[in-house]
């Protein structure tokens, strides 16, 4: 394995139960929890593209 992270075309992310209680469980401002509220959102119509992960993640300070 090289180490290199690639997104398969055409898979529609979800959230598990876990992943929607943690997204909601605080008010802070994290990376993890606004793509979990986006992905709890959004996640099941459409599929997920290093476009749309970047819009997601666009703007993060940390």
């Amino acid at each position: 394995m090289d180490g290199t992270l690639k997104l398969k075309d055409r898979l529609y992310p979800m959230a598990t139960p876990a992943g929607a209680y943690f997204a909601v469980a605080s008010q802070e401002k994290t990376l993890a929890r606004r793509l979990l509220s986006q992905i709890l959102r959004l996640g099941h119509s459409v599929p997920l593209t290093e476009e749309l992960l970047a819009e997601w993640c666009d703007g993060d300070g940390e």
